[in-house]
């Protein structure tokens, strides 16, 4: 299993070419450090030297915050020291970076289903055999020779409906010599309501009374002796299909009298249907929700104008206006906030740090989308409430702004002493007889230290302003946040 991180964006700009670093099981390091196993250069120092580590265990990969600055996944921020577990399709958020997380995992061979004790068996796709003679032991059963087992009183017509044992003399027919056996029909295995009709055996008896089902007595014939019965034709029964169910009234009638008709009794006079009441369940009243004066009016309450005289905007219109100017004021707040702590960052001054509680949306989400959303639901856990969180924002920006005025001002007094003249001059230390007598060659001197001396200060400045005034300005700039947050 191997997890692979993809640059999405890098200041809302995708990158000219795809970056990709793949993390195997030994997991690895990211950061803006050289040498990183996925380097993040940021010349805005967004991303910390030693920002994140992707580790694995168990098959599952886990990344840790190990950075001063933060770490998002899926816009939450993880905190210096937490751990989180990543998943495929996860969106990491360094600095000005974004990045997806793909978990890739190694396909595993497929198990034969004999490896498992429990597997079901194989199926075996049965293939055509070549037909075979079977033995039947009616095949070869002679048609002409032997005679018909009386039948028994249960089965007057020798059908066999019930189930009963076949006649013994069925199994001892000679066989017709010079005949070959004929191969038994193959079972097709169709249910008994999708086979063929078969026809009745035998046609209508001799001897049927159509009256007979009617209640109609029927004269008792005298007995007369009955003639030799004729020998009859064995006709073996049908293979594989069951016998066809015999109409009743092929029955032989004088075997058994028919039944009187049944009087239906007397039909008893119906009781009053009388409507049994039932409980109708009752729907849960479903809340109705506020009309768009109501929303109307509490717009108007929350921004402080409930005596608003509606001009020639509806009120959905001016709904959509306060919604645009809130996105846009918090998303100038934003890139003011940024450019507050750029200037923290370079002058080395102290950061806000994200903590357990108490956290501000438009400090640590990454844009205005994510900031509004956060406000609007409160999805995240540890951030301020929106009214808060606008509020401590405009007032940081506010005591940034005072604090920076007060670091300036330290700067130009620290500068203007540095170009003081007394101070040239009190550090000429080749003043002799001739500066006494010719006071011009002393100035033209000075004048020239105060040259180099101003060059020097144009060169610190350009290169290394921490160095020719960070520290004087720092000091000036936290000593004024401190008494601000003393009032």
């Amino acid at each position: 299993m191997s997890l692979t991180l993809r640059i999405l964006t890098y200041r809302n700009e995708p990158p000219a070419e795809p970056v990709v670093r793949q993390f195997g099981p030994g997991g690895g390091m990211i950061g803006r450090a050289p040498g990183s196993d996925l380097e993040l250069p940021d010349p805005g120092k967004y991303v910390s030297r030693t920002h994140a580590q992707i580790a694995c265990r168990d098959q599952i990969y886990y990344l840790t915050d190990v950075g001063s600055n933060p770490t998002l996944i899926n816009d939450r921020p993880l905190g210096t020291g937490h751990v989180a577990r990543l998943n495929h399709g996860d969106l990491l958020t360094m600095g000005d970076y974004v990045l997806r997380v793909s978990i890739m995992a190694t396909a595993a061979p497929a198990p034969s289903a004999l490896d498992h004790p429990l597997a079901p068996p194989p199926v075996v796709t049965p293939q055509a055999q070549p037909a075979t003679t079977l033995a039947d032991p009616l095949a070869a059963a002679s048609v002409l020779s032997g005679g018909l087992a009386a039948p028994s009183a249960a089965d007057p017509l020798g059908l066999n409906l019930f189930g009963g044992a076949p006649t013994p003399d069925m199994g001892q027919v000679p066989l017709v010599s010079g005949m070959p056996p004929s191969g038994g029909s193959q079972p097709d295995h169709v249910p008994p309501q999708q086979q063929p009709f078969q026809p009745t055996v035998g046609g209508i008896p001799l001897d049927y009374d159509p009256l007979a089902d009617h209640g109609v007595a029927k004269p008792t014939p005298k007995p007369v002796a009955p003639p030799p019965a004729p020998p009859q034709a064995v006709v073996p029964p049908v293979a594989s299909a069951p016998p066809a169910a015999q109409p009743w009234k092929d029955a032989e009638p004088t075997l058994m009298p028919s039944p009187p008709p049944r009087v239906p009794p007397a039909a008893k006079p119906a009781a009053a249907n009388v409507a049994t009441p039932q409980t109708v369940p009752v729907a849960p009243a479903v809340p109705t929700p506020p009309s768009e004066s109501a929303v109307f009016a509490a717009l108007l309450r929350g921004l402080g104008m409930a005596s608003f005289k509606q001009g020639t905007l509806d009120e959905v219109e001016i709904a959509e206006l306060v919604g645009q100017m809130l996105r846009e004021a918090m998303a100038g707040a934003m890139l003011v906030l940024r450019a507050r702590a750029a200037i923290k960052r370079e002058l080395r001054s102290d950061m806000t740090m994200i903590q357990a509680r108490g956290n501000n949306p438009l400090k640590f989400l990454p844009d205005v989308d994510s900031a509004l959303t956060q406000m609007l639901t409160n999805t995240l856990s540890g951030y301020l409430s929106p009214v808060a969180a606008i509020s401590g924002a405009f007032d940081d920006l506010k005591d940034h702004e005072l604090a920076v005025m007060a670091g300036v001002r330290a700067v130009i007094s620290d500068m203007l002493n540095q170009l003081n003249p007394a101070l040239i001059e009190a550090t000429d230390s080749e003043a002799g007889m001739m500066d006494k007598m010719m006071p011009a060659n002393r100035k033209a001197r000075l004048w020239d230290r105060l040259t180099t001396q101003h060059a020097e200060m144009r060169r610190l400045l350009d290169d290394d302003f921490q160095k020719l005034f960070g520290d004087r300005f720092t000091a000036a700039y936290e000593e004024q946040l401190a008494r601000l947050r003393q009032k």
